[in-house]
């Protein structure tokens, strides 16, 4: 069920977003925007780091105020030649963004034409922003591929395997590094990861996608359209009901749950094991570890983010951190994402009193903190003048890799045992910040007369 409340924010990302950023992580594909020169930029910003390892080239139509009049077909024509042209990508995307739904232009029929004259998959799908948000445009893009391209070997399932479900709405800052520790986890216990949809993924894979025994997701969200492609092929849903492995207690829960399901509960512990001695043991004889663990402490905190990893954010302070999350808000596109998210703060907020705000309007952000005690956030770039604003320190954990989301080139996970130091050296930065109160000491620094 989907919350109109959502349209408050309009940070949020869009349907063309999600559809941007899976597509992106198809190999061979290009993709082309029919719509504004702005949707071509919010394409770029959601095509994410995803970049850095698999290019994606993408240009967008940029409409104007002629072609919203007398129709936008012969651009759209020329920018699909033009692309096929430099790059000669296996696939081209044509993504409908708003001003391209609302003109109705006949995109279906330039991509015949295309294929026709170019021998290669010339595949529109409409993403409009008044779709729906994110989720809903990654759930219409992967249907429509997978409508296109059937599946294959259906009846050869592959034992102990899985797909990964969604990596992009994952809601971490740094999840393309963060899905390579998720992979290597699922792999210590003996699973074969089947694909992921998507990154780096060849088309072929998402070809054999009924193969996997299972679906792991990494969002809360509902795909609705998948769901149908799930029943039909028996792929089952796993992990759903779990937080997503930020931390000690998380990564135990996660991969303990997910082991559960193909009776592997004995080598889950053994890897929980090994990798505590790998990479905590340097740890505890850390004088700076013991300090910082010891100034968070009972402090209270903001958590934002889209809604599962916020949950799991704030359930990883809380168990791992003894720090309260005394505000925790959560984004999202349905009420089961909302549900879920709720579902993995349980054991957490029946032994203190947090705020729990869904789908909020910044002012109400901002009120509560005024109202509640709070020492320092962790949210989503978007958030940082807001709650810096407001006096209180600010780091960046949740949200996309580019310009709204955190600046980050080291190719190391958050997630998982290996991520805990990194983990916990962002975390020193926030405190850092905090400890020296920065706009305490501006307002009490030398002024001269003449500037009182």
């Amino acid at each position: 069920m989907i919350d109109e409340r959502i349209t408050i924010d309009s940070a949020q990302q869009d349907a063309l977003s999600g559809a941007t950023a899976l597509i992106s992580g198809i190999e061979g594909s290009a993709i082309v925007i029919h719509g504004s020169s702005g949707c071509g930029w919010k394409g770029r910003w959601n095509r994410q780091d995803q970049a850095l390892l698999n290019y994606t080239p993408l240009i967008a139509t940029s409409l104007l105020e002629y072609d919203v009049v007398f129709g936008g077909k012969d651009k759209l024509k020329r920018d699909i030649e033009f692309v096929i042209k430099t790059w000669s990508p296996e696939r081209v995307f044509v993504l409908i963004a708003d001003s391209g739904s609302l003109i109705n232009d006949p995109v279906e029929r330039v991509a015949e034409e295309i294929n026709a004259e170019f021998n290669i998959p010339c595949i529109a799908i409409d993403v409009a922003g008044f779709k729906g948000l994110e989720a809903t445009g990654f759930d219409l893009a992967l249907s429509r591929i997978l409508s296109e391209f059937p599946q294959e070997d259906v009846d050869k399932k592959v034992p102990a395997s899985v797909n990964i479900i969604a990596p992009s709405l994952m809601g971490s800052a740094n999840w393309v590094f963060d899905l390579e520790e998720i992979k290597s986890l699922l792999q210590q216990i003996g699973l074969y990861v089947n694909t992921v949809v998507a990154c780096n993924t060849d088309l072929q894979e998402l070809r054999h996608l009924a193969q996997a025994e299972a679906n792991i997701y990494l969002t809360s969200e509902e795909l609705l359209d998948f769901a149908t492609f799930e029943r039909e092929h028996g792929l089952r849903q796993i992990g759903r009901d779990l937080p997503l492995p930020v931390g000690i207690s998380n990564t135990e829960e996660w991969l303990t749950g997910i082991a559960r399901e193909f009776d592997r509960e004995d080598q889950a512990r053994k890897v929980m094991a090994e990798n505590e001695r790998r990479h905590f043991l340097p740890l505890r004889h850390s004088y700076n570890v013991t300090w910082l663990l010891t100034w968070l402490e009972n402090k209270y905190a903001l958590v934002l983010g889209p809604a599962l990893w916020a949950a799991s954010l704030a359930k990883f302070m809380y168990h791992d951190l003894t720090t309260f999350p005394s505000v925790i808000v959560l984004y999202g596109e349905s009420q089961e994402a909302m549900q879920r998210a709720r579902a993995v703060l349980a054991d957490v907020t029946e032994y203190y009193d947090a705020l729990i705000l869904e789908n909020p309007a910044y002012i109400e952000v901002a009120d509560a903190v005024k109202q509640r005690p709070v020492e320092y956030a962790v949210g989503q770039t978007q958030d940082k003048s807001l709650i810096e604003g407001l006096g209180v320190g600010h780091l960046t954990l949740a949200g996309l890799q580019t310009v709204l989301g955190a600046f980050n080139f080291v190719p190391y996970p958050w997630v998982g045992h290996k991520g805990l130091p990194y983990l916990l050296t962002m975390f020193g930065k926030v405190l850092e910040h905090t400890f020296h109160e920065p706009e305490r000491w501006r307002d009490l620094r030398y002024r001269r007369r003449s500037e009182a």
